[in-house]
């Protein structure tokens, strides 16, 4: 059956005429348009992105800049109180 098909498929695609396409230039010059903005909207798609990017990895650095700084703070706090508390006795 599916020899039959493809037989058949075979003829009609031979059986066709070619077809004639008299705006050869005008869809070339289609194409090359289509390509070209497709190309700029792939640029202007990736500096976004890398911008976007950038604003994230900054905004990760400024919280764990932020996080040691809480630590810090939070290890300084436990050593003032144990000094505090050694002091009263």
């Amino acid at each position: 059956m599916f020899k039959y098909f493809l037989n058949n498929l075979a003829i009609s695609v031979s059986e066709l005429d070619p077809v004639q396409n008299d705006g050869d230039d005008k869809q070339k010059v289609i194409w090359i348009i289509a390509l070209v903005a497709v190309v700029i909207i792939c640029i202007v798609l990736s500096q976004i992105k890398f911008d976007i990017s950038g604003k994230i990895k900054a905004k990760k650095e400024e919280n764990a800049k932020r996080k040691v700084a809480k630590a810090r703070d939070d290890e300084l706090e436990r050593l003032h109180e144990i000094k505090r508390k050694n002091q009263r006795k």
